[in-house]
């Protein structure tokens, strides 16, 4: 979001896929004072 208002979406890059992991269920939060945050599932070693 820029503004209060959503920007236009970016693609990512291949690599954001790693070949026999997932990454899914992603989960972003409503903001507060740390702002927005997005979380998701995982089983890539060390969860990244």
């Amino acid at each position: 979001m820029q503004n209060g208002q959503w920007a236009e979406g970016v693609k990512l890059p291949a690599t954001i896929n790693v070949p026999r992991y997932t990454s899914t269920q992603p989960c972003i939060t409503s903001g507060g004072p740390d702002g927005y945050m997005l979380y998701y599932v995982t089983n890539r070693l060390m969860g990244r």
